[in-house]
């Protein structure tokens, strides 16, 4: 792909060669990393659905940094089970709607701050900070530490996920989680002998089968939904902007009636899939698309591909904001399907909302090539692998002078 082909359509400069997998090599066995790629929709779907033999648990393979106890998304049934209905009261329909109205309000003080410009950057202006605010204040953490996030996230996102000959990389990670949870630690502390109205509290108070949850279990769901609810979210929002920009039809129609954006979140899902990869090992011997799999083998689903499988999805590779049906991975599918969804639907229609009706117009700058993290210079992804994460989107308003 040229230079102007990955600026106009960031994000997607591997349609061709996921077509091409999907039509010769749907399941293919990368031999530099031993691992199982899995290209189509319906072999996504399968592998995602059936826990049984495709488990999330890598540590009898592999001590990755950001897995441990708590952390429910690299866990199976039953302690999966019982953990998740405790943590899901966090983002029960009562809880979302109470939501509504402050994600509403922190759009709007976001942008009260670059009302004026002619020019922003999206993602650290704007898509950024408002998804720290919302966690933050769900976790009952204090303001003044918000900025502090952003470096246990980034240290996530750099950990090239279950690369088992990159120490390096891992041991930094490491280094930078370890220092996220004894921060939590702290905080957990302090709600056993003071209890607030927040989500530490809920979850120091909550119960399971035999008892209730430890300092280090809720330290890991914790750092679980730093990366779902910063990382995921903000790309989600800049997502949102470049399809917006890629499809001006879609804007302006978004514009006219923002009771459609909701239809096109879930097309961002679909077409820009911030999780572009999840993975799981086989614990039995499977076949996937003509091929014999091994027990103890790691598997990396596809998402973005799945997403863009034309066996699934008419015209995939066409940005169609009201798409009905729209049965996409873009949240995983199966029991680890994210926890966080209502929420990260919940912020990214407030921001796009807030965005159509603050701006006559948005469209990316040109002059300032969208950024991803863990990218070189030439776009080329060499970070994690899991989340496409957006590090930079300059945009035009239509504001200012």
């Amino acid at each position: 792909m040229s230079d102007a082909e990955r600026q106009a359509r960031p994000g997607l400069e591997h349609l061709e060669w996921y077509r091409t997998m999907r039509d010769s090599r749907p399941v293919e066995r990368d031999p530099e990393t031993g691992c199982w790629n899995i290209y189509r929709y319906q072999d996504a779907a399968a592998v995602l659905s059936d826990h049984g033999s495709f488990s999330s648990d890598f540590s009898a393979v592999f001590r990755h940094p950001s897995t441990s106890e708590g952390g429910i998304g690299t866990m199976d049934p039953p302690r999966h089970r019982q953990l998740r209905a405790v943590v899901s009261q966090a983002f029960s329909p009562r809880r979302i709607a109470q939501l509504g109205s402050r994600c509403h309000e922190l759009a709007d003080e976001l942008l009260d701050q670059v009302q004026s410009r002619r020019q922003v950057e999206l993602v650290g202006e704007f898509a950024y900070p408002m998804p720290v605010v919302v966690i933050a204040e769900l976790l009952g953490v204090p303001p003044e530490d918000r900025p502090r996030f952003r470096t246990w996230a980034d240290a996530l996102l750099a950990v090239n996920a279950f690369s088992l000959d990159d120490r390096a990389t891992a041991d930094r990670a490491t280094a930078a989680i370890g220092a996220f949870r004894d921060y939590l630690r702290d905080h957990i502390v302090q709600r056993r002998a003071r209890p607030r109205q927040d989500l530490l509290s809920d979850l120091v108070a909550a119960r399971v089968e035999d008892g209730h949850l430890s300092d280090e279990q809720i330290a890991g769901f914790a750092t679980e939904l730093l990366v779902a609810g910063q990382l995921t979210t903000a790309t989600l929002i800049g997502n949102a902007v470049l399809c917006l920009d890629e499809c001006p039809d879609a804007q302006l129609a978004l514009r006219s009636d923002a009771a459609r954006i909701p239809a096109a979140i879930e097309e961002v899902l679909r077409y820009r899939s911030p999780v572009v990869q999840q993975d799981r090992l086989t614990t039995r011997q499977v076949r996937l698309g003509g091929e014999r799999i091994e027990p103890r083998q790691v598997l990396r689903v596809c998402l973005l591909s799945a997403n863009h499988d034309e066996l699934q999805f008419d015209q995939p590779d066409r940005f169609i904001f009201d798409r009905r049906p729209n049965p996409h991975v873009g949240f995983g599918k199966g029991i680890h399907y994210c926890l966080g969804a209502p929420l990260a639907r919940l912020e990214a229609a407030s921001a796009l909302t807030a965005l159509l009706r603050r701006f006559r117009h948005l469209s990316v700058d040109r002059d300032h090539p969208v950024e991803y993290a863990g990218s070189d210079s030439t776009g080329a992804q060499v970070g994690s692998t899991t989340i496409r994460g957006l590090a930079r989107l300059h945009v035009l308003t239509g504001s200012g002078a």
